[in-house]
């Protein structure tokens, strides 16, 4: 009996060490108990199984059930009651992230954008390193929210700008006759590049001519002259071609076309220059004798000759510059009709460019003599007939040195 039993647990162990050497005799083992169960076969894939530890007995490797030293053993305990789930970690803050923000606002004085905002980054405290933008033609008038360091988290700063003033605009009403002002000359102020678009006054008893320089137009930087130019409304036409009249009787002067007489009677049988021809509207005609002497042109009181040989040097589109003889420094006062002005020209027998007021000084800067007739050049300005001047004599030091300054 003790050698059946034996042999019985022999074939047990020999059975379960086949069965660690050859998975497949447990997979054909697994199929022999479903089929005497009766219940269908699931395939399963064998986990690997790890060699059982052996020991040398007597000769022979005998498979323990001590597991290798070297094995790691895991030992798992229970959660205490006490422990608290954790909390996930928070993500780390850089202490140098900006926190602050300010947007710097460009605009006009009408509140309308001048450019895109600027929007600065920083730590609440940090001081700031502004720079604000300039705008051609505009000039910085406020600042509001201004801060020097980051105060807020968020904040504005709106900057105000205005459109600098440009140059003025002088306007003059002349005649273009007599050259004296018409009316108070008017300024007429604006920004700078906006535009502006002038109209001529209305002056009683006269037609406007022209306007001489920019009467619609934009302001600049510099400073801009418009000059509109009338004529007499009861004067027609005027010419200015030089002639010469001859004196048939003794002729009176005028301060004007159709004006008073000054006192002044051309002698019968004398020459006289026409310098400017005005015809009224009534026909009339007047002839200006030299600055504001004027007579009346009849066919009984005069005769047209024919003119006189001029020198070269005085020929038209000449000038009488470094060409007269005598050269000096005088003083004297415009000796002409009260209230009214003596009429400058830019040579002898040349063309009107100005007029100087009765009683003003001036210095004389040299003469010349030509057709009988003593021409000044006074202030280095014009020329001017010397009937109309008188000497200046036995002046102080203190004197000449006023009328000096003057000039």
């Amino acid at each position: 009996m003790v050698a059946r039993l034996f042999h019985k647990k022999r074939r047990s162990f020999n059975f379960r060490r086949q069965q660690r050497k050859s998975p497949a005799s447990i997979q054909r083992r697994l199929h022999q108990l479903n089929q005497e169960a009766g219940t269908p076969a699931v395939p399963v894939t064998p986990s690997p199984v790890a060699p059982r530890p052996t020991t040398a007995l007597n000769g022979r490797r005998v498979v323990t059930n001590q597991a290798p030293v070297s094995a790691p053993i895991e030992r798992f305990y229970p959660a205490q009651k006490d422990q608290r789930p954790s909390q996930p970690a928070k993500p780390e803050v850089r202490r140098d992230a900006p926190d602050a923000t300010l947007v710097i606002i460009y605009q006009d004085e009408h509140q309308k954008s001048m450019a895109a905002p600027q929007v600065i980054h920083g730590r609440l405290g940090a001081p700031l390193q502004l720079q604000f933008r300039e705008f051609s033609g505009y000039d910085l008038i406020h600042i509001a929210g201004f801060v020097s360091s980051f105060v807020d988290p968020y904040g504005t700063m709106t900057l105000t700008y205005r459109r600098q003033n440009g140059g003025q605009v002088w306007m003059f009403c002349r005649d273009i006759d007599e050259l004296n002002l018409l009316a108070y000359p008017r300024f007429i102020n604006g920004k700078l590049h906006a535009q502006y678009n002038l109209s001529s006054p209305f002056i009683d008893h006269y037609n406007l001519i022209r306007a001489d320089g920019p009467a619609r137009g934009q302001f600049t930087e510099e400073q801009q002259t418009v000059t509109y130019l009338y004529r007499r409304a009861d004067w027609q036409t005027v010419d200015y071609d030089p002639r010469d009249l001859q004196m048939d009787a003794f002729v009176p002067c005028y301060d004007g076309p159709a004006g008073e007489t000054v006192g002044i009677t051309l002698v019968k049988g004398t020459i006289w220059h026409v310098y400017e021809t005005v015809t009224l509207t009534n026909h009339q005609v007047w002839c200006c004798m030299g600055g504001n002497i004027w007579i009346k042109q009849t066919d009984e009181q005069v005769t047209p000759v024919d003119r006189p040989a001029m020198p070269a040097w005085l020929r038209p589109n000449r000038t009488t510059e470094n060409t007269f003889t005598n050269q000096y420094r005088d003083y004297a006062r415009i000796d002409f009709v009260p209230g009214k002005k003596a009429a400058l020209y830019d040579q002898p027998f040349g063309h009107r460019i100005d007029g100087i007021t009765h009683g003003t000084p001036v210095i004389i800067t040299g003469s010349v003599r030509t057709e009988n007739m003593i021409w000044y050049q006074v202030d280095d300005r014009g020329w001017i007939p010397r009937q109309y001047t008188k000497a200046l004599h036995n002046l102080s030091a203190e004197e000449k040195q006023a009328i000096e300054q003057q000039k």
